[in-house]
């Protein structure tokens, strides 16, 4: 057993496992994988694991169990400092590291021609840029958006705050559930990332926005859920910046009368997943959060409809026919938060082995089945997930554009790449796939940041070459809408910069969170010097 004081870090470890951390993460206990085996005489024990922290590299101590640190006994422990570029894995290494680590140089730098950290670092902006309600006076790092659409609600119940949507200021809960949701689940398995950005706390705060909102749109002890603000149709005629909007913002709703199983349940993901990682951020928080989730479940589970059915006047935009993917996905997620075998039985209830056209806002069957995996190791799930990631390798049926993006639908082309690369991603890291998988997801992400016919990124802010005219109101005035992901190219790889191509130069949130998660895991993979080396380009 190793300890390890650290002043003001906290670690990451591989080849060990954290026992404790105590007086205020300074001290760590780590143990080795090898756990309680019998060690032979003169075998080796590797721990391996960086210490962050910031500033000046501050003094460590190491010392192994029933040891003294000049190897009392016969035994030895090493102590280095290496450099911040190259972490070391040879017995009791220390590596102070005080920024993030660079992508060019370095045992890491060979492997990321992009890099992934400094896309998901400007996707945080983006959804910052999308914040609906009143701002002023928390942290806002996009200084020229202000309060807007404040007044939001209904019969005098507040429904201020959430994202828009997209370039408009509609504020739709299915596509949105499902990108809070794909945020989340990146940021559980992907955290180390964020941390060696800088970028954690941050994160905690971009998404507790939407999930506030969320806990706004359901009334428990009414059975009434909010799942829109805004009609499409009058804000589409509107082109201005948010702060400046006054037309009626409508809000509609779900009732015992009318469900709406899918948006609904995509919201209990969304919420039960984000109590699973407040837990250790703020318990009471994430309390809330699962109260939340289970009363909304019981709603979707008892009164189920499809909400575009039930609710006509939201068939215009977003529209669904099936929940069965969402509620696979919320009972998943609330076995997960609970560990009652009620949700898992209800989520393989729900479950459909199909092989989906696509990850997207209105289909979420590959997360059921790759939350399945996950939870009960089943091979059938595993067979689901390699089914569909398979299926958009090239060859497998899905068409590419001559330069290498993966080209579902024109209408987004980038999201549908971005969700792939995703799931790829997610997979590799639940245990199905490798090398191949994050190959090919490093591919679609290269295209997107700049391994096209134009040497471009899509993603706005990304290097020195970046669409500069996306379709978005609140952007439209002089503004840089800094990290949002434009729809992209068509099938021939042809793109014009136009801000009136709502098609190819949108942005949307759901636009962003396939791509946001798919940078998280690649970055994780490349701090853990896992990261294969990049494909070539075509283009």
């Amino acid at each position: 057993m190793l300890k390890i004081y650290i002043e003001g870090a906290h670690t990451k470890t591989w080849n060990a496992n954290i026992v404790s951390k105590l007086n205020g993460n300074t001290d760590f206990v780590l143990t080795n994988n090898a756990g309680n085996a019998h060690i032979q005489g003169g075998q080796s024990v590797d721990f391996a694991f960086n210490g962050f922290v910031a500033g000046n590299p501050p003094t460590c101590t190491i010392s192994l169990e029933g040891q003294t640190p000049s190897g009392g006994n016969g035994g030895t422990v090493s102590h280095t400092t290496q450099s911040p570029n190259n972490p070391a894995v040879s017995s009791g290494p220390l590596n102070p590291v005080t920024h993030a680590p660079s992508h060019q140089g370095g045992a890491h730098g060979a492997h990321m021609k992009h890099d992934y950290g400094e896309a998901l670092k400007l996707s945080m902006l983006f959804y910052y840029a999308q914040r609906s309600g009143r701002i002023s006076g928390t942290f806002n790092p996009v200084p020229w958006r202000g309060d807007s659409a404040v007044n939001d609600g209904d019969s005098g119940h507040d429904l201020s705050g959430g994202w828009y949507d997209a370039g408009d200021h509609v504020k739709f809960n299915l596509p949105l559930s499902q990108s809070v949701h794909a945020l989340v689940y990146g940021f559980e398995r992907f955290m180390d990332g964020y941390d060696a950005l800088g970028k954690k706390d941050e994160m905690f705060d971009m998404l507790k926005w939407p999930l506030d909102y969320f806990m706004k749109c359901w009334i428990p002890d009414q059975q009434i859920y909010y799942f829109q603000v805004g009609d499409g149709h009058q804000d589409h005629a509107y082109w201005g910046p948010p702060e400046n909007m006054h037309m009626w913002r409508p809000a509609l709703k779900l009732d015992a009368g009318h469900g709406g199983s899918d948006v609904a349940g995509g919201t209990v993901a969304a919420l039960a997943s984000a109590a699973v990682i407040w837990k250790q951020k703020d318990a009471g928080y994430s309390t809330r959060l699962l109260s939340a989730a289970k009363s909304l479940y019981d709603f979707a589970n008892t009164h189920r409809g499809v909400y575009t059915q039930t609710v006509p006047a939201s068939k215009d935009f977003y529209g669904s026919d099936n929940y069965r993917d969402e509620m696979c996905t919320a009972a998943a997620e609330l076995y997960r938060a609970t560990k009652d075998a009620k949700y898992l039985n209800d989520a393989k209830g729900f479950y459909q082995a199909d092989v989906p056209w696509s990850y997207n806002w209105g289909d979420k069957t590959v997360m059921c089945q790759l939350l399945l995996f996950e939870i009960t190791k089943e091979a059938k799930y595993r067979q689901n997930v390699e089914a569909f990631v398979t299926s958009w390798l090239p060859g497998n049926g899905v068409p590419y554009t001559p330069c290498g993006l993966v080209f579902r639908n024109e209408w987004g082309a980038n999201r549908y790449a971005g969700n792939g690369a995703f799931i790829a991603v997610a997979a590799v890291v639940a245990g199905i796939g490798g090398d191949s998988y994050l190959k090919w997801a490093m591919t679609q992400m290269n295209y997107m940041l700049g391994d096209n016919n134009y040497h471009m990124s899509y993603e706005i802010g990304f290097g020195n070459n970046y669409p500069r005219h996306p379709h978005h109101r609140g952007a439209s005035f002089g503004h840089e809408l800094k990290g949002g992901l434009v729809g992209g190219p068509g099938q021939h790889d042809d793109y014009v910069d136009k801000q009136d191509d709502y098609v190819k130069n949108e942005v949307a949130c759901d636009y962003n969170a396939g791509f946001h998660s798919a940078a998280a895991g690649l970055y994780h993979f490349y701090v853990n010097n896992r990261l294969p080396p990049s494909p070539p380009s075509k283009c």
